[in-house]
């Protein structure tokens, strides 16, 4: 009863940095792996714990950071330090406004603190906190050891890293590798120091904290409106047997649904039918697409054709599934009849035929494996390049080789013989500044008519 009463009531935590004096509420919980990441960075036992526990329910002034004082360093004595700046999505790079926001911040730290900034800041634009192997931060690690560099500054712990043991081994790799000191507006974390330790792990776990509590809200955001029939939500495009619904470009829009498509609905009801009743589990799918060829002179994957089978919404109920880190998951349904191409037991036999080949190929079979050309279907290429370092658009200037983000968007021309106008995306190279939209008029005229003889 005890440790539970204790993750149920805040715990303040005060501590001093220079003149001034920060407090953080963090609930029992919180704490406790506050002390399990210190106790694992120091490697000391876990007796560490009950004087800090003993501390934090009056105050932690003992933590200040006088010894460390920023303030107010002689001219011959002013320390150095680097800005780092990351910015997770395209779309903050482009409006560049999380950018500024960092760099005004980050810029006022060094003037409060005495610190000289050397050079223009560190920037990874696009780049996410669980990868580090990131341009910038490579490059900060490698002046900071180079240079007489005192201090790294950051707008928050999290520009480093999203989760907090990566990002506290960071801090502490920047301190005892580089031999600098990590500074936020919150203050310098020295790990060399108990105070400083404390003190990095602690942001460290408020930021991952409010990171996972964002990641959640924003996921029941995306559940709602999947919800509300905002397919767009969820899925780039509706699946195979659908059509859009709506006015899918607009930015509010008052629908943005699927519906059947007419000229598709029979391939599915074979797909289904065919797989349930004339195929064995011996290469099932490939039957399946022989099949459809036959009939319907059409050649899907065999990945897609293991993706219909299992797909709810050829019943009538669209299905979404999410999770973010440390969270038990969140699943919505959407009954809507106007969507269904087959019955819920078929459907269901289905799923349960598919199980029972991936049982039977489990040890010796690689034919419907998750594939690249199933994820970039899927997903679309933007999310693959934001999230994987194997994926990218890279540069076609001759010798370079960059790799491209995002921006901003163009506009495809009908008269350039594609079926109607779209709206692209344009990629511009990071290392020459090239900039090209993808996929051009050409592009997407041998795109569109791309004929079964070129492959899957």
């Amino acid at each position: 009863m005890r440790n539970q009463l204790i993750g149920l009531f805040p715990i303040f935590f005060t501590y001093s940095l220079g003149k001034r004096t920060y407090t953080h509420r963090l609930y029992g919980k919180h704490v406790i792996g506050l002390l399990l990441v210190v106790g694992a960075v120091t490697r000391q036992e876990p007796a560490f714990t009950i004087p800090l526990l003993a501390l934090s329910q009056a105050s932690l002034n003992s933590f200040s950071s006088d010894e460390v004082d920023l303030a107010n360093p002689t001219e011959e004595a002013k320390p150095k330090g680097l800005i780092y700046i990351r910015v997770s999505t395209d779309e903050q790079a482009e409006d560049g406004s999380g950018v500024q926001r960092q760099e005004n911040r980050t810029e006022n730290v060094a003037e409060k603190e005495g610190i000289d900034v050397v050079g223009d800041p560190i920037t990874d634009k696009g780049d996410s906190g669980r990868n580090f192997e990131r341009t910038g931060l490579q490059e900060l690690l490698q002046r900071a050891q180079q240079e007489e560099i005192t201090y790294i500054i950051v707008e928050d712990t999290d520009r480093l890293g999203r989760r907090a043991p990566q990002t506290l081994s960071m801090i502490d790799l920047i301190q005892n590798e580089c031999n600098a000191t990590v500074v936020t507006p919150q203050g310098a974390m020295d790990t060399t120091r108990i105070d400083g330790l404390a003190m990095a792990a602690l942001q460290s776990i408020i930021s991952d904290i409010e990171n996972r509590n964002r990641s959640t809200r924003l996921l029941s955001g995306q559940m709602d409106a999947f919800r509300q029939k905002d397919w767009k939500a969820w899925f780039n495009k509706p699946p195979f047997g659908y059509d859009r619904k709506g006015d899918w470009s607009a930015e509010d829009p008052d629908e943005r649904w699927i519906q059947i498509d007419p000229t598709q609905e029979k391939v599915v009801e074979e797909i289904f039918d065919y797989f349930l009743h004339s195929v064995n589990l011996a290469e099932p799918y490939a039957k399946v697409d022989n099949h459809l060829q036959d009939e319907f002179d059409l050649d899907l994957p065999r990945w897609q054709i293991k993706r219909i089978l299992q797909n709810p919404v050829y019943a009538g109920k669209p299905t979404v599934e999410g999770e973010t880190i440390g969270d038990e998951g969140q699943k919505e349904v959407v009954e809507d009849k106007s969507l269904k191409i087959i019955d819920e037991d078929w459907l269901r036999q289905a799923q349960d035929k598919v199980e029972n080949v991936r049982k039977e190929y489990a040890n010796n079979s690689d034919s419907d494996t998750l594939d690249l050309e199933a994820l970039l279907a899927q997903y679309g290429v933007q999310v693959l390049t934001s999230v994987s370092d194997c994926v990218a658009l890279l540069c076609p200037t001759n010798d370079c080789d960059g790799r491209m983000r995002k921006n901003g968007t163009r506009k495809l021309t009908q008269d350039a013989g594609i079926a109607q106008e779209e709206d692209v995306h344009n990629w511009q190279c990071r290392e020459c500044g090239k900039q090209k939209k993808f996929p051009n008029e050409w592009e997407m005229y041998q795109i569109q008519h791309k004929t079964s003889d070129d492959g899957e």
